[in-house]
């Protein structure tokens, strides 16, 4: 028996190609374009566009909210004058003429008009005249401190205030009895010169000139002689030396 041989697969059948059918095309593809000969894709910029530069001739209003343009006035400081006029100074200041020029150079270069200079003026010499006066003031106040604890000092003042001042009174007046002052000049000198320092009105001066006039007394000694008893004369108790 002949073995039985198996045909080979048949291929599937394929339709008959038609020579005047093409084949059919691959699919379309976009081309990438040329960077050297294309210009490239405009970007998708978002960004407003600037605003153009201002018009010159435009006549366009502002916009309410902003704020209106300032405007020259007649009452604008128009800075230093031709020459200044003279300065009204406060009562009982004075300035020499070469410090009230200088002031006014000064003024000019700072290009400060005549009321501005004048304020200036007024303030200094407001100051000037505060600092001239301090010490007046110091020397009034400090007097009259003085002149309180006399009155309220338990030895001399008081209700034997009155009495104290007329017994120290006679020190400055020549007399038999007053060997310190010769004439009635050196007496009004002696005051004098008390009161323009302040030392007429120093409690221990005014004390001492007290209990010096109360131990002088009427008849408490004689012009070149001992005095009399056992009291110090004035002199004694004004020249006398400190004992060792």
């Amino acid at each position: 028996m002949a073995p039985e041989t198996t045909a080979p697969a048949t291929p599937p059948a394929t339709p008959p190609t038609d020579p005047t059918t093409p084949p059919a095309s691959p699919p379309a593809l976009t081309p990438p374009g040329s960077l050297l000969t294309d210009p490239p894709p405009a970007p998708d910029d978002k960004t407003p566009p600037a605003d153009p530069p201002p018009n010159p001739d435009d006549k366009t209003p502002p916009n309410p909210g902003d704020d209106p343009p300032q405007e020259e006035t007649d009452d604008a400081p128009k800075g230093a004058p031709e020459s200044y006029a003279d300065f009204t100074l406060p009562e009982g200041v004075t300035v020499d003429a070469e410090r009230t020029e200088a002031f006014k150079g000064l003024a000019k270069e700072l290009n400060l008009t005549q009321e501005q200079a004048q304020q200036l003026v007024t303030f200094e010499a407001a100051k000037m005249r505060e600092l001239l006066e301090a010490p007046y003031k110091l020397w009034f106040d400090t007097q009259e401190q003085w002149r309180q604890q006399i009155m309220a000092d338990p030895e001399i003042g008081g209700d034997k205030l009155a009495a104290n001042i007329a017994a120290s009174s006679r020190l400055f007046q020549p007399s038999a009895d007053n060997p310190l002052i010769k004439t009635t000049a050196e007496g009004q000198a002696l005051t004098q010169a008390l009161a323009a320092t302040g030392a007429a009105n120093h409690p221990d001066i005014v004390r001492f000139f007290v209990r010096l006039g109360q131990s002088m007394g009427e008849g408490s000694f004689v012009a070149g002689r001992a005095p009399q008893g056992d009291k110090p004369s004035a002199a004694d108790l004004l020249f006398a030396k400190p004992k060792a």
